[in-house]
């Protein structure tokens, strides 16, 4: 009889913006269970000096890059294989991972094809026997690990998730997956005829602290976290901006024009004098309130 095999899967941590409490506690489940396989869903760093939410700031020229890799290894790389010393652990491809590749071939492109600028390389995995993978990765039998981001665009529900995955890779699969930072688990069936067998889509969140990840400053450069919050978007930024938005998991972010608090959604809607939102949700959704203002409602976005 085949021996039935264990995977953890450690959700989204955005090193440095996570809470330390719940990774080392991740890190005691490994240390306890002794899984045959550990798979850090993706995001498992930010990355924020190379995002695009730093250009025009002083984030842009903060000299913690190296400080940040160094950390991701000894806080969590080094403790998480010394706890589980025999399991495959493999760390899945995010799109904030993705981050500093996209950076150097915006900006640097000459410098895209040396691996020593790669992941693998940037923080020495080999020296952690951990493997650097793209989604979807199969992990048990039928079940599929995707971050989250490779098949594109949000959706708004987890009955949506369930049905761009099943669409993507096949009804017959599971799929186990993080990027939106928001829990859930949908069933569904799968045969026909009176065969049928359970199927399921889970999201795992992500142990991000939420107050500390905030990518809207005002003029001074302080952080602003309540909902609802603003700052303006200079000219050259505005192209970004907007792009950012469509990429960013839920609705955390929207463009207004300042002219007349409409929502702008495409690329060619930006001009001079926008105006940025982002919506820290933590608990309920929002809603409009009145024009130009935001505020914390019970339901969904309720935007236009």
């Amino acid at each position: 009889m085949a021996k039935t095999k264990s995977t953890l899967i450690i959700p989204d941590i955005q090193y440095p913006y996570h809470d330390s409490l719940l990774l080392s506690k991740l890190i005691k489940v490994a240390k306890d269970h002794q899984p045959d396989q550990i798979v850090q869903i993706g995001d498992g760093i930010d990355f924020p000096q190379v995002s695009q939410w730093s250009k025009g700031t002083a984030g842009e020229y903060a000299d913690t890059l190296q400080e940040h890799i160094n950390g991701y290894q000894r806080e969590f790389l080094a403790p998480l294989r010394d706890s589980a010393a025999n399991a495959k652990i493999v760390w899945l491809e995010g799109n904030h991972d993705l981050r500093l590749r996209e950076f150097v071939r915006k900006y640097a492109a000459p410098l895209a094809p040396l691996k020593a600028l790669e992941v693998s390389s940037l923080f020495a995995l080999q020296d952690f026997d951990v493997s650097y993978e793209r989604g979807p990765l199969r992990i048990a039998t039928n079940t599929l690990a995707i971050h989250g981001h490779e098949s594109g665009g949000y959706c708004a529900s987890a009955s949506a998730w369930d049905a761009k995955f099943a669409k993507r890779y096949g009804s017959d699969k599971n799929f186990v997956f993080g990027h939106t930072h928001q829990p859930f688990i949908q069933s569904r069936a799968f045969g026909y005829a009176g065969k049928v067998s359970p199927r399921f889509t889970m999201n795992v969140g992500s142990i991000m602290d939420p107050v500390a990840a905030t990518y809207v400053k005002d003029g001074a450069g302080e952080l602003l976290t309540n909902g609802g919050a603003r700052a303006d978007v200079p000219d050259h930024l505005r192209l970004d901006v907007i792009d950012a938005a469509k990429e960013c998991p839920g609705d955390c972010i929207h463009v207004l024009r300042q002219a007349d608090e409409v929502q702008v959604r495409e690329l060619h809607g930006l001009r001079a004098g926008h105006t940025v939102s982002r919506l820290h949700r933590r608990g309920g959704g929002w809603k409009k309130a009145q024009p130009g203002r935001l505020e914390p409602g019970v339901g969904g976005p309720e935007l236009t």
